[in-house]
């Protein structure tokens, strides 16, 4: 990190997206700031200035399926869950990560496949990484496709406690600490 008149500087930017957006807050906030207002109230703002700036996450399809519509009674739920994505599946993918009890249910995924019941209890042990990073761990062989879902083969990938490595330096340690 550099400092330039006592701001600090990252070495490269945040990736556009949610990062970016909570980078920018803090940014906004700490220009209004000194170091000696860091309260509570502090947080609160940031918070509150973060999620005012964030994406509309389906306004305007909310408001053509569901309420221009509620006069008519006339409710459109199921073209706005097709339309609806809280995650943007188009930039990144979904791998599940070995961690506690998952490896049970990564087996029960590779010999009966996939089921609504077992889909909800693996759902807390995915992780979504943007395609970029998807594409340099599969390429390093730590991920695999279990009928149909993108499995962690590999236990240096993911530690407790700190998560997904991100960075390939932290898979050649192997003990996620650069």
């Amino acid at each position: 990190m550099s400092t330039i008149w006592g701001t600090v500087h990252p070495p490269k930017f945040s990736p556009q997206g949610f990062l970016r957006k909570s980078q920018d807050a803090g940014k906004a906030i700490l220009r209004n700031y000194s170091n000696a207002d860091f309260t509570p109230s502090l947080y609160s703002e940031y918070f509150r200035y973060l999620y005012s700036n964030l994406n509309s996450f389906g306004k305007e399809e909310f408001e053509s399926c569901l309420v221009n519509s509620a006069t008519d009674f006339e409710f459109k739920f199921r073209t706005y869950a097709e339309k609806f994505n809280m995650i943007d599946n188009r930039k990144q993918m979904s791998i599940i990560v070995r961690y506690k009890n998952s490896n049970i249910l990564i087996d029960q995924l590779r010999h009966t496949g996939a089921s609504k019941e077992l889909l909800r209890k693996l759902q807390r042990y995915i992780v979504n990484v943007p395609f970029y990073l998807f594409n340099k761990i599969r390429e390093a062989n730590y991920i695999g496709d279990v009928n149909g879902y993108w499995v962690q083969f590999d236990d240096i990938l993911y530690k407790p406690g700190i998560g997904l490595l991100a960075n390939e330096n932290e898979w050649i340690m192997g003990d996620g600490v650069v």
